[in-house]
C-alpha cells in the first residue's frame, strides 16, 4: 500500500472513531474538539485584555461529505456580547467586512479562512479598537478538524485539499434518540420532604430548597440541595416510592464517559434535569441536560468548555448531543 493511502486510510480510521476522542486538544492559540457525532469545532483566542474584551475566532462543521463550514468572530466585553461591525484584514489581501458575534456569509468566511490558516499576521478592528487576530496554531487546528472528520486529500478539506471524492468521507454517526417519559408534576408536601430527608441524610436541617416530583408511575423524584457556595449550589437527586417506606436511592445522572461536574445549580422541569457551572470570573462555561425516560435519566446534551480564556458563557464546546423524542 502507498504512503499516500495509508494516509487517508488512517484518517478516516480517526474520523469513524472521533466520537471516542472528546478532550479538546490545543494549538497554541487554537483547541479542537469534536462531540459524540463528529460535529467539530476549532476556536481560536485572543490574547487577554485588559480593556475587558476578548476575542475569539470560532469555526464550526457537522461530519459527513459536503457539510458547510461555518465561522463566527467572537468580540466579548465585561457583559453580553453585541453585534458590531468589524473589518478584518490577514497580511497584504483586501479588507473583509464582517458582523462580530453572529454568522460570517458563506463567501466571506471561506476568504478569511483561506487567508488566516497560512497567513503570518492579521488583525480586526471596530474603527476605534484594534485586535490581533489568533492565527497561531491555526492551520494545526483545523487539519486536525479535517483528520478527525476524514477529508484529508477531498476538495472540501480546510487545509490539505485533494482529488478524493467527497463521497468518501464518512457520515454523521447517528444521533441517539432518547424517548421522554411523562412529564413529573411538581408537589409541595413539607411531610413527604421531612420523610425523606430524614432517610437520607438522618439530622440534617432542612434548608427548603429542594424539588419533590410525582412521576406518573406514582414514585417520587427529590431533587435535594446539599448546600451553597458563594456562586454555586450543589445537588442529588433520588428515586423513591410513591408511599411510605419511601427507601429513597440516590441516582446518578450518566456521563456516558465524559469528564463532568457533579450535579450544581440543578433544576428539573418535570423531563430534563440541568445542571449548569460558570466557574466565576474568566471562568468557562459547563452546561449538562438529562432526560427522563420512566427508570432512569440518559444524557441528552453535554457543553464542557475545557478551555475558554475568559470568554465566560460564549465558547461552549458540545461533547455530547441526543436527540429527544416526542
Amino acid at each position: 500500500m502507498t504512503i499516500p493511502a495509508l494516509l487517508r486510510n488512517a484518517s478516516l480510521a480517526v474520523a469513524l472513531l472521533a466520537p471516542l476522542f472528546c478532550a479538546a486538544q490545543e494549538y497554541e492559540d487554537w483547541i479542537v474538539q469534536c462531540d459524540n457525532i463528529n460535529h467539530c469545532e476549532a476556536v481560536g483566542y485572543g490574547q487577554d485584555s485588559e480593556t475587558a474584551q476578548w476575542i475569539a475566532f470560532q469555526v464550526m462543521r457537522d461530519a459527513g461529505p459536503a457539510t458547510a463550514v461555518s465561522a463566527k468572530f467572537i468580540l466579548a466585553e465585561d457583559g453580553p456580547e453585541k453585534p458590531a461591525a468589524i473589518t478584518m484584514t490577514v497580511d497584504g489581501y483586501r479588507p473583509v467586512p464582517i458582523q462580530a458575534n453572529g454568522p460570517i456569509p458563506h463567501e466571506a468566511a471561506h476568504e478569511l479562512l483561506d487567508r488566516m490558516i497560512d497567513g503570518k499576521a492579521g488583525q480586526a478592528s471596530d474603527g476605534r479598537q484594534r485586535w490581533t487576530l489568533p492565527l497561531a496554531g491555526m492551520k494545526a487546528a483545523l487539519l486536525r478538524m479535517d483528520a478527525l472528520q476524514g477529508r484529508i486529500g477531498t476538495p472540501g478539506a480546510l487545509v490539505r485539499r485533494g482529488s478524493r471524492p467527497e463521497t468518501s468521507v464518512p457520515p454523521a454517526p447517528a444521533m441517539p434518540v432518547l424517548r421522554a417519559a411523562p412529564r413529573a408534576q411538581s408537589i409541595h408536601d413539607r411531610k413527604i420532604k421531612a420523610a425523606l430527608l430524614a432517610e437520607i441524610h438522618p439530622g440534617e436541617e432542612d434548608t427548603g430548597f429542594h424539588g419533590l416530583y410525582r412521576l406518573a408511575d406514582g414514585r417520587l423524584l427529590y431533587l435535594l440541595e446539599l448546600g451553597r457556595g458563594p456562586m454555586d449550589s450543589f445537588h442529588e437527586i433520588w428515586l423513591a416510592n410513591g408511599q411510605p417506606p419511601y427507601r429513597p436511592r440516590e441516582l446518578q445522572p450518566p456521563t456516558n464517559g465524559l469528564p463532568a461536574d457533579a450535579l450544581i445549580n440543578a433544576d428539573f422541569d418535570g423531563q430534563v434535569l440541568e445542571s449548569n457551572i460558570g466557574r466565576g470570573f474568566a471562568g468557562c462555561l459547563h452546561s449538562t441536560k438529562w432526560l427522563w425516560t420512566g427508570d432512569s435519566f440518559e444524557l441528552l446534551m453535554m457543553n464542557h468548555a475545557d478551555h475558554c480564556r475568559g470568554m465566560l458563557g460564549l465558547i461552549e464546546h458540545r461533547k455530547w448531543v441526543a436527540r429527544k423524542v416526542p
